[in-house]
């Protein structure tokens, strides 16, 4: 996994719908991205099996899907990819603001 970006990086009411994380993968893997709090407690999760190899884009983690957003602070967003060749990891930093 390669190229792991997050943009922007710091997400608030006015940039939520146009955020989006983009990987590279350099085969099929089965993807798994959490965003961790400063515990490294997992707040949200979006698994995407089966993802093909090159370039991938994760909307941003849609957290109004989930009903309710996900508290203003500093966060870790922690993408594995895995297959039968093995896995990796990448991990970027993310910033919630107040609406």
């Amino acid at each position: 996994m390669a190229k792991l970006a997050l943009n922007p990086r710091a997400v608030g009411l006015s940039s939520e719908r146009s955020a989006s994380l983009t990987f590279n993968l350099s085969q099929k893997a089965n993807v798994t991205v959490c965003v961790l709090n400063g515990n490294g407690i997992v707040m949200r999760t979006v698994a995407r099996p089966g993802s093909r190899g090159g370039p991938d884009t994760i909307k941003y983690l849609v957290y109004k899907r989930l009903s309710h957003r996900l508290a203003a602070g500093h966060y870790t967003v922690l993408v594995v990819a895995s297959n039968a060749s093995g896995s990796g990891t990448a991990a970027t930093p993310l910033t919630i603001t107040l609406p």
